[in-house]
């Protein structure tokens, strides 16, 4: 299966959360958040970095390999502050939308 292309992208009325890194594991690498017998599956982790001026809470939601699809979230991400996700095993696709104090946000991956 081909990886897909991923950018980065910036989401808010500020641009104030910003997807800054997405990064590919291959399921045997020791960063992979695959099984050991799941060599062929990638995981995708993310990496957003807040630069409002207030605490956000990014949601994810997630498409994988097989079809199904989840929810997952990063809460509380500090003003100035990075957060990297969990390695999510097999999610080829994700949209992810914030909330800070006045506004609410969403951005999807092509």
């Amino acid at each position: 299966m081909p990886e897909p292309e991923v950018e980065p992208i910036a989401g808010g009325m500020q641009g104030c959360v910003q997807l800054v890194e997405t990064i590919r594991h291959p399921g045997k690498s020791a960063l992979s958040s695959c099984t050991y017998d799941e060599p062929e599956r990638l995981a995708l982790t993310l990496k957003f970095r807040n630069a409002c001026g207030v605490p956000v809470h990014v949601m994810m939601d997630l498409l994988y390999d097989t079809g199904e699809t989840e929810e997952a979230g990063e809460y509380n991400i500090g003003p100035g502050r990075t957060r990297t996700s969990v390695g999510f095993c097999g999610a080829t696709k994700y949209s992810y939308s914030y909330e800070e104090t006045s506004e609410s946000v969403s951005k999807r991956s092509e």
